[in-house]
């Protein structure tokens, strides 16, 4: 276990199961064929947000189809921001884990959506679910530069500093909303980076409580944001994320 900058302790043993990929670009391959999935299973984990993979394919093409009804303008929104925000990932020759790169993914991912888009918030924000406090705005400038150089120079192994990378941001809340869209985004664009699959996070069935779905994932998020220990979410990570190969994954 080591301390990180920002308050959270990071521990890399639990990542080591997570898969390589030979090379960038069929790391690259992979996170485009399942860019709906992806979309979709963040959306249903972080905005409880009922849309499938074929849906977002929906949403995407601007398609009228009767399975998308039920999604009103606010959730359309957050698909094709989502969305495209993910799919610029693709774009980028190299993605650096620094402030100006995680403001340009919010700036996509939360546009017309969040209070503001693409800046660091400017008030105090509370996280729903949790009694932490998150750093001030005035403090979020300084410590963004701290936490991502520490994860650039000190945490070798991409798949940690990817995930960290995710924690780090939602625990600091640098937005007024879509932190953990934009940290996942991060986390992704760390891993395509080093030529590792995307991973998709868990979520419920309708209906239920699952301790390593969605449930598990929050539980361990709120002893996260309380306590800045990272281990069980690495640990959740290692043993509980899908890695994507090289195939589109059912919706």
């Amino acid at each position: 276990m080591e301390a990180g900058r920002g308050g959270v302790e990071r521990d890399c043993s639990g990542l080591k199961p997570l898969p390589t990929m030979d090379g960038r670009r069929a790391a690259l391959t992979a996170f485009r064929a399942n860019l709906p999935e992806i979309t979709a299973a963040a959306l249903r984990l972080f905005e409880d947000l009922p849309v499938t993979a074929d849906e977002v394919r929906a949403v995407r093409d601007g398609e009228a189809l009767s399975s998308i009804h039920h999604l009103d303008g606010v959730g359309r929104l957050q698909v094709r921001n989502f969305h495209d925000a993910a799919e610029g990932l693709l774009g980028m020759d190299a993605f650096r884990l620094d402030a100006d790169h995680l403001a340009a993914l919010h700036a996509a991912c939360a546009r017309e959506d969040a209070l503001t888009w693409g800046v660091f918030r400017t008030s105090p924000v509370t996280i729903a679910g949790s009694d932490r406090l998150p750093p001030e705005p005035e403090d979020l400038p300084g410590l963004a530069d701290r936490g991502f150089r520490f994860l650039r120079e000190a945490v070798s192994d991409p798949r940690e500093r990817a995930v960290a990378a995710f924690l780090f941001t939602a625990r600091s809340q640098f937005f007024f909303d879509a932190n953990k869209r934009t940290g996942l985004l991060a986390m992704e664009g760390v891993l395509l980076a080093a030529g590792f699959p995307p991973l998709i996070l868990p979520a419920d069935e309708a209906g239920a409580r699952n301790p390593e779905g969605a449930t598990g994932f929050y539980a361990r998020l709120r002893d996260f944001y309380r306590t800045g220990d990272a281990a069980p979410m690495m640990r959740f990570f290692a043993k509980r994320v899908r890695a994507v190969t090289g195939h589109r994954a059912k919706a």
